[in-house]
């Protein structure tokens, strides 16, 4: 009798340990983040919580670019929480220096953007703002953003407005994008760069034309599924 309840109590601790082991996550994207000499940051992150408790998360950057510097993570301390995102130089190099910090109006949200706080105080400090020194073209640049926010990534590629479907509104986008010139932003850019499809992937290339349009389109008549 021992025996069993003992069993029954480990499996009761296995399963309660396997299903507070459960994580959701949420990618995102640095949407239109401008910088006050007109340059732009990009990137995108995942944020991984447990689930139910997107609050007691944690974000990770799959890509990035900051003008001047690059696109090497390794060497940044990035920090990222729900109201702000920092990042900074892991090494002290020569004559440069790297500061950049995005204040958030709202916190980060799994299914809506959140505004930059692109305000300044009474004397002139940027609530978001960088430090860029020693990089090339960038010998003293400091400064604020005159736009941006943290959007979420849709779950499906080809949904360009982020309602959880890909039918002919995200055609009629893409058509204005493509045919129109319509500037696309960072979220429909995502969404919209799929061709070509290699091995039944979409394998974004950075371009967006008719090829992307082809492909949404046989994507919305079924007759590819990515």
């Amino acid at each position: 009798m021992s025996y069993k309840l003992n069993s029954l109590l480990l499996s009761v601790i296995l399963i309660f340990s396997i299903s507070n082991s459960r994580a959701d996550s949420v990618s995102y994207i640095l949407d239109n983040v401008v910088m006050t000499n007109n340059l732009t940051i990009t990137g995108i992150f995942t944020w991984t919580y447990p689930t139910g408790d997107f609050e007691n998360g944690s974000g990770t950057f799959s890509e990035l670019a900051i003008p001047g510097y690059g696109s090497d993570l390794s060497g940044l301390n990035i920090t990222i929480d729900l109201t702000s995102i920092e990042f900074s130089l892991k090494a002290n190099l020569n004559n440069k220096s790297l500061d950049i910090v995005l204040r958030l109006l709202t916190p980060l949200s799994p299914t809506q953007s959140s505004l930059m706080d692109i305000s300044q105080d009474a004397f002139g400090n940027y609530a978001s703002k960088y430090d860029l020194i020693g990089f090339v073209g960038y010998s003293g640049a400091v400064g604020g953003f005159t736009s941006g926010s943290i959007t979420p990534l849709p779950a499906m590629l080809g949904d360009l407005n982020n309602d959880a479907n890909v039918n002919v509104t995200d055609l009629v986008l893409a058509m204005n994008i493509v045919v129109n010139n319509t500037p696309p932003t960072a979220v429909q850019f995502y969404a919209l760069d799929t061709a070509p499809l290699i091995n039944g992937q979409p394998t974004a290339n950075g371009v967006l034309n008719a090829a992307d349009i082809l492909l949404l389109t046989r994507r919305i008549l079924g007759q590819v599924n990515f």
